[in-house]
């Protein structure tokens, strides 16, 4: 319970010794608590050496990075995870060592993230996230693009809702699929928008499009 009271609820060590002492009757001092948490640290460490191996077992797996305050220090809250597994650490940086070092050498079929540099390069194939590429067009559209961003939009949700039914389709179907969203992609790209935004955006479509066919694309097989 104390535990959970503290990591699940953010609840401080000194309310928490009082919440024992009060509603318990059972005195518990701060650094007692910090003892318990202390000792429980080794059957946390070998739950998540499981679910990391499970998660490295896996074809895919997406990673993401924010901003923490660690010890009123900032530091980088790293997550690795697919719909099986997630993993999340803390480090005192956003380099690509964080990525680097956490596989160990494996290298899945595919690796998803948001174009940060850092993020890339670690499976065998890149795919940008959608839900990143999603945020980044409607930011257009809320700038007032009503040339690329509304296209590329229905691109996008387009792809993700043929993600969700991939298991059910067969493998010439999805390919099928993907032609077609390719070519509406490709058209996409040819309008010229008329906002700062919409043009800034055109502008990471192309700069990220050429380098894999995963990228920006489809999402089909990873979405």
């Amino acid at each position: 319970m104390a535990i959970d009271l503290r990591y699940g609820h953010a609840i401080s060590c000194e309310r928490l010794s009082g919440v024992f002492d009060e509603i318990f009757g059972l005195p518990l001092s701060e650094g007692a608590l910090g003892n318990l948490f202390e000792r429980s640290r080794a059957a946390f460490t070998n739950q998540v050496a499981g679910i990391k191996a499970k998660l490295l077992r896996s074809t895919i797996i997406c990673s993401d990075e924010t901003s923490v305050r660690v010890k009123k220090r900032r530091g980088w809250q790293w997550t690795f995870q697919n719909a099986e597994a997630c993993v999340h650490i803390i480090q005192p940086s956003r380099s690509k060592a964080v990525p680097a070092a956490f596989p160990g050498g494996v290298r899945p079929a595919f690796w998803v993230s948001d174009r940060l540099g850092s993020q890339q390069g670690w499976g065998q194939q890149w795919q940008v996230c959608l839900a990143h590429q999603l945020r980044d067009v409607q930011y257009a559209l809320d700038a007032g693009d009503t040339v690329f961003a509304p296209v590329v939009k229905r691109i996008l949700l387009r792809a993700i809702l043929i993600g969700r039914r991939r298991d059910r389709l067969a493998d010439s179907t999805l390919k099928q699929y993907r032609a077609d969203l390719d070519r509406r992609l490709d058209a996409a790209l040819k309008l010229e928008p008329t906002t700062t935004a919409g043009t800034k955006l055109r502008r990471q479509c192309l700069r990220a499009r050429p380098e894999c066919p995963m990228k920006i694309k489809v999402g089909i097989m990873t979405a």
